[in-house]
């Protein structure tokens, strides 16, 4: 008999080489499930707990440590990946068949690998296991009916987070002692950097590209919004300039003499 802890081929790899050093071998943990989920920079997500159930903090950053030191060792992913360490939290996974008889009498959602009786989706209460077959009560028109499906065909399983199911998980985490708030850590493996052509320098993030006197624009050195001369006034207002050329008029043909005090008389005078 299979379980649903890790499907895909890359996942029972990554599970073979964690499980028996790391997950079980560290404090006696037991992995709930493992999936390496795509995306531009994949995550290996792990979900761990103790044999009784729920998972501390801590004993989650001890796996994580774990983890990836045996990960940066074997390198079995070549790309850069996001490595999360969790506990099944309250709405959790159900991989194997102990966990539809530890859960039994909540509500749940079932999804089978194949048709049974035209439908592969189905919702309703556990009622426990049978001779390697999931118990499920589901609504039949407005009838409550038990139903077996065989834990082989199914491909996902979860609970539903209900008002009972949250009750019960509180209840279970104060007696024990254990915080109410999920438990969960992150470890981010860096991307390596990437270096230019002649392999000396790192690639720097690209920026406004300097003037021909080497010198970056400033912020007085944009053109004033439309509407407005830039001085904070409308546009013809006047004001006398503190310096003046030729005709009178303000000049502002070189560049030493643009500042903030200097601009163009709309008068002429």
């Amino acid at each position: 008999m299979t379980d649903l802890v890790a499907k895909a081929a890359i996942d029972r790899k990554l599970a073979n080489l964690l499980r028996p050093p790391v997950i079980e071998g560290m404090g006696g943990f037991e992995l709930v499930r493992l999936r390496l989920m795509g995306g531009n920079t994949p995550t290996l997500q792990i979900m761990a707990e103790k044999p009784e159930g729920g998972i501390e903090v801590d004993d989650l950053a001890e796996i994580n440590t774990a983890v990836s030191a045996i990960m940066d060792v074997e390198d079995p992913i070549e790309d850069n990946y996001n490595l999360e360490v969790s506990s099944p939290g309250i709405d959790r996974p159900l991989t194997r068949l102990k966990d539809f008889d530890a859960w039994n009498g909540y509500v749940a959602k079932l999804e089978t690998s194949e048709l049974i009786d035209g439908r592969k989706r189905f919702k309703g209460t556990l009622m426990g296991t049978e001779g390697g077959e999931v118990l499920i009560e589901i609504d039949n028109q407005g009838e409550a009916v038990t139903i077996g499906l065989t834990f082989d065909l199914l491909a996902e399983a979860k609970l539903v987070m209900t008002d009972e199911l949250i009750t019960e998980m509180l209840r279970q985490r104060k007696a024990a002692g254990r915080s109410t708030k999920p438990n969960l850590t992150k470890f981010r493996k860096s991307p390596v950097p990437r270096r230019t052509d002649n392999g000396n320098h790192f690639r720097k993030p690209a920026g406004v590209a300097p003037d021909r006197r080497g010198r970056r624009p400033r912020k007085d050195d944009r053109p004033p919004r439309s509407g407005y001369r830039g001085d904070g006034r409308k546009p013809g207002a006047c004001r006398q300039e503190p310096l003046r050329r030729g005709n009178g008029h303000s000049c502002l043909d070189r560049p030493q003499d643009r500042s903030r005090d200097l601009y163009p008389c709309a008068h002429g005078g």
